[in-house]
């Protein structure tokens, strides 16, 4: 073939591959399609190994025989026991509806101090308590739950998902290895166990759960799921949270190669947050949860013990980036977030 031909040639191999991948992903073969790609990624999602949420544990309330009177003041017992313990954070994944004719139980306003307590957006808790994100199971159309979306629009107002919203009042998001700035999604793999304790044991007085992660729920394994996984597990909305958090937030900082890739997404996530909240043109709750998380990666960073001078220096540097920005919130101006280089992913 001539070499004046080869063009023409390329042009004609590259509309015959795309018009077969629009055949495959629009056409009458689009069901198969995609059918094929979710049987390819349960198989390698469900097989990965997980590990579970360091020091967490879940605390079922028996809904059996009880009405939902009994089962909120459960709640308040349990809660209350657990900010006595000390635990680190209560989180309250699925609490049961309350009307919005009945009046909050007397015990809510546990939820406004000590240990924080983490509660769904558009329960009525979230009126009562400072920390709450979104809880939002959407399984594919095959009844198999594969991502979790990290933002919600609440209105007009962009706000987080219980994972991310835990996460930023925590701040080890800042060196998550898996989290890119542009993930806008959380993919599930499978479920690691974490402990389950029963109401008689918390309010025993069990003082492993001081400094833990604690869920508390009405919602018995397996009978109260909520979501099947890829791996086949079924697991309830405590669980669900969990499997995040571990999956992402919580994963050890590590070092050569992959400690300079934890450090590196850390400054980015530091440098988006100080703009965020310095941003006048974002939402003002927006803004806020942004400085939340600023203040609390700064309390962190105080208390952390640094494995190494490549961890310390990183440190250091995020803290006198943080200390700037509270002397002058001009200074985030200078910063300027990563961006991608140009021409197609390898």
């Amino acid at each position: 073939m001539k070499t004046g031909n080869h063009p023409k040639r390329n042009r004609l191999i590259a509309l015959g591959f795309v018009s077969v991948l629009l055949l495959l992903v629009y056409g009458p073969l689009a069901q198969w399609f995609v059918a094929a790609d979710r049987f390819v990624f349960d198989q390698f999602a469900g097989s990965l190994p997980a590990q579970p949420l360091s020091n967490a544990y879940i605390v079922s309330i028996d809904p059996q025989r009880a009405t939902s009177g009994d089962v909120l003041n459960q709640y308040g017992k349990v809660i209350e026991k657990l900010q006595a313990l000390k635990a680190k954070r209560i989180i309250l994944a699925n609490p049961p509806d309350i009307p919005m004719t009945d009046e909050l139980p007397g015990w809510s306003a546990l939820l406004t101090s000590g240990v924080p307590v983490f509660v769904p957006s558009r329960h009525r808790f979230s009126d009562v308590s400072r920390h709450d994100g979104f809880v939002d199971i959407n399984a594919d159309n095959d009844g198999v739950l594969r991502r979790s979306v990290l933002w919600h629009f609440n209105g007009d107002v962009m706000s987080p998902s219980m994972p991310l919203a835990i996460a930023l009042d925590d701040s080890a998001t800042a060196t998550a290895p898996r989290l890119s700035r542009t993930d806008d999604a959380i993919y599930f793999s499978r479920y690691a166990v974490v402990p389950r304790l029963s109401v008689a044991e918390v309010l025993d007085g069990d003082s492993t759960l001081t400094g833990s992660t604690v869920f508390v729920d009405s919602d018995p394994a397996l009978v109260g799921a909520a979501a099947v996984l890829p791996s086949g597990q079924f697991v309830t909305t405590s669980e669900l949270t969990a499997a995040l958090l571990a999956a992402t937030w919580y994963a050890p900082r590590a070092d050569g190669m992959t400690g300079e890739l934890q450090r590196a997404v850390g400054t980015e996530v530091l440098t988006r947050l100080l703009l965020l909240a310095a941003n006048a043109a974002a939402d003002s709750q927006v803004r806020a949860h942004a400085l939340e998380g600023i203040n609390a990666l700064d309390s962190w960073l105080a208390r952390r013990d640094a494995p190494d001078s490549s961890w310390r220096a990183h440190d250091a540097l995020a803290r006198l980036t943080i200390a700037r920005f509270r002397e002058d919130p001009s200074t985030v101006e200078a910063l300027e977030p990563a961006t991608a280089p140009p021409g197609s992913p390898i």
